[in-house]
């Protein structure tokens, strides 16, 4: 009930869940044509420069749906509610201590973020019915609130959040987010890194979003790794080898994966497709003899 007016009754034009009817007549506005209408359980068969359409339900039924939109998904919601409502019922209550849990996942994620941490550069807040933690990204901690200053907010219903932490889901943004079971509020513009954080909530996840910030920079990052100057993003999935990097007799392993390169020559052993920048650390150059140049 609470989500239904999001349905795109009126043609708001701030609406972010436009219908089919709605899309395709965009699409004619701006001179593409030929578009087709298609509901769950349509058919498309292609043939030359044929399409055809067949609905699961007469042409006019199909129409209804849409001239009628709000008698069609009030309907819809009373078919569907024994079946919400008992998923509801079923929704993990009481069952998870959100802080410690909270504190063991993510805490090192946090110490692995320099750049998410630096680009959301504050507080979070996180309220899970009466539960609520602080996510530092300044100090890198979760911790309970006592009254700290956060710039942002999000506001969950308990079950949701155990939900999540039971199945350890690692991408809250297509759990929850998209989902618009959420409230927040904000001080100051919206922060891509705040959603991102909770889109990467793995090393793996985390490493990949951490490098695609990393590769913005014009700036390429080289660390020393022994004899070497090297690229600190693995080629593979863009890890952090100065956390993940092993070496061992020439060969760097990025234990994220495991795949390995020669420092020397920065050749991958796992991949004819990928290779790694090095350079020796210091470049002495050599003398040049009396009278050949």
């Amino acid at each position: 009930d609470e989500l239904f007016g999001f349905n795109d009754f009126d043609r708001d034009q701030a609406n972010t869940f436009p219908d089919q009817t709605v899309f395709l007549e965009y699409l004619e506005e701006h001179g593409v044509h030929g578009g087709r209408l298609a509901v769950p359980g349509s058919v498309i068969t292609l043939g030359g420069d044929q399409c055809t359409v067949e609905h699961p339900a007469p042409d006019e039924e199909i129409q209804a749906m849409f001239t009628r939109k709000r008698d069609y998904l009030r309907a819809y919601q009373a078919r569907h509610r024994p079946t919400i409502e008992a998923q509801k019922a079923a929704w993990p209550r009481n069952q998870v201590d959100i802080l410690p849990v909270l504190q063991e996942w993510w805490e090192p994620l946090l110490q692995q973020a320099d750049l998410t941490c630096a680009g959301v550069n504050g507080r979070v807040l996180l309220e899970a019915g009466d539960v609520h933690i602080i996510i530092d990204f300044l100090e890198r901690r979760v911790y309970q609130h006592r009254g700290e200053q956060y710039r942002y907010r999000f506001h969950f219903d308990r079950a949701l959040v155990e939900s999540c932490i039971l199945r350890h889901e690692e991408d809250w943004v297509n759990e929850l987010f998209l989902s618009c079971r959420f409230e927040a509020e904000r001080d100051g513009p919206y922060n891509e890194y705040v959603y991102n954080f909770f889109k990467g909530l793995s090393p793996e996840r985390l490493q990949y979003a951490e490098g695609f910030y990393a590769e913005k920079s014009p700036v390429q990052e080289l660390w020393r790794c022994g004899d070497y100057l090297v690229q600190r993003r693995c080629p593979h999935l863009k890890a952090d080898l100065t956390r993940f990097a092993e070496v061992d007799r020439g060969v760097l392993t990025c234990t994220m994966h495991g795949w390995q390169f020669e420092l020397a020559t920065g050749r991958c052993l796992t991949s004819d497709d990928r290779h790694l920048f090095t350079k020796p650390a210091i470049e002495v150059e050599e003398p040049v003899a009396p009278g050949t140049g």
